[in-house]
Order: structure tokens, then sequence, then C-alpha cells
């Protein structure tokens, strides 16, 4: 069962990644940070208005403390998006540093995965080129800054691809050990049930081999007697 969550977990993962990638890489030269920028802004406006209409239409569950940060923590995200609607050229140079340090994180919990994460199976070594090259496209995008959009755009855009590819090879690979654990223990299951049973069959059997060289059979020796007693009347 861990193999199988994992190993749907690191697939729709991949699937998401893998698209955000292709779009990126179609749509890199008309793309621009500042358009990221605003959907950004956008995002974080109707994540915090949701919230905040939703729940309190509702009543938060909780105490006041909870309520209180679930609050400021929405409010935030509306002043966050409002900010980055309104100082698009400023915030437009941190969109790169983000995605950077996005790839960055990718990269490191691809190294988890393949390290600790698929335990007790391990995954072929050959998976570790994806972590390395996520770990090189980050240092790119970082120092790519000054090459303009398209350059940043592209080079997540590729960045994400691999990671969504890493992620369904993983996946796949995990859910075919699942299968294979799967078969094995049904084999197993119903070997030992024959064993069971054969066992079963052998017992009666060997009781009457006994009984026979003993030179007596079950019920014989009770109809002997009798006739032994008739024939004395």
């Amino acid at each position: 069962m861990t193999h199988t969550m994992k190993g749907r977990s690191l697939t729709v993962s991949g699937i998401f990644a893998a698209a955000i990638g292709i779009v990126l890489l179609l749509c890199h030269n008309s793309i621009k940070l500042t358009g990221v920028t605003i959907t950004c802004g956008i995002i974080f406006m109707a994540i915090g208005l949701v919230n905040i209409v939703f729940f309190s239409s509702r009543g938060r569950d909780g105490n006041f403390t909870s309520r209180t940060l679930s609050f400021v923590t929405d409010a935030a995200g509306i002043v966050l998006g409002i900010c980055m609607l309104v100082y698009q050229e400023q915030f437009a140079p941190m969109i790169s540093f983000m995605f950077g340090l996005l790839v960055a994180v990718c990269a490191l919990w691809q190294f988890f995965v393949l390290a600790l994460g698929a335990r007790p199976f391990q995954l072929p070594a050959w998976l570790y080129l994806f972590p390395i090259l996520l770990a090189g496209g980050s240092i790119y995008i970082f120092l790519a800054r000054e090459n303009g959009d398209d350059a940043i755009m592209l080079a997540t855009g590729i960045s994400l691809s691999l990671l969504g590819l890493a992620c369904i090879l993983e996946g796949s690979i995990l859910g075919i050990t699942r299968r294979n654990d799967n078969k094995a223990r049904t084999a197993a299951a119903a070997q030992a049930q024959e064993q069971q049973a054969r066992q079963d069959i052998l017992i009666p059997d060997s009781t009457v081999r006994e009984a026979d060289d003993a030179g007596t059979t079950p019920g014989v020796r009770e109809t002997t007697d009798d006739l032994d007693d008739v024939n004395m009347r």
C-alpha cells in the first residue's frame, strides 16, 4: 500500500509539473515576468478573498487565536496580491528569483525521494541524473536574470518538464514494484494453502497406514471379538 500511494502521488505530481513546464516552453516568447507577477497577484487575492468570505459565512472552527491567525494570513495574501498588481516592475525581478528557488527546492526534493522517500524499495541509481540537472537549471536561472524573460521562462520550462518526467518514471517504477509484490504474495499464499491441504490429506492416510502396520484395522478388531463371543455361545 505504501508503494501504491507513493507511486500515484509521484505520477500525479509529475503530470502537473510536466504540464506547467510544457506551457512555459511553448509560450516562453509571450510570457513575461510582469505577466507572471500579475497572475500571481490575482491568485493571491482570489485565495484570500475566498477564504475570508467562505469561512466567515460558515463560521471558522477553533479558538480565537486560530481564527485570528487565519484572518491575518488571508489578509496578508490579499495585500500581497494588491502590491504585486500595483508594483509590477518591482516584483518582476523577484519572480526570477522565485523560479530559481523553486527549481532548487525541486532538486533537493528529488534527492530526498531517491535516497529516503521510496524506502524500503531502492530506485535505480540513474534517476539521480534528474536532480543533478535540476540543480544545474536552478543555478542557470539565478544567473540568467540579465538574459531577459525568455531565457528564464525557457530554463524554468525545461526544468519543470524534467521534474515531471522524473516523477512519472519514479511513480511507474514504484507501481510495477507494487504489482510484482502483490503477485509474489498471492503466489506464496496459494502455495501455503496448497501445502496445508496436502498435509490435511496425508494425516488420515498416515493414520490408516500405522494401523495396518500394527495388524489391525480400525473397526475390524471389534467385529472379530463379537464373532468369538457368538461362537462360544
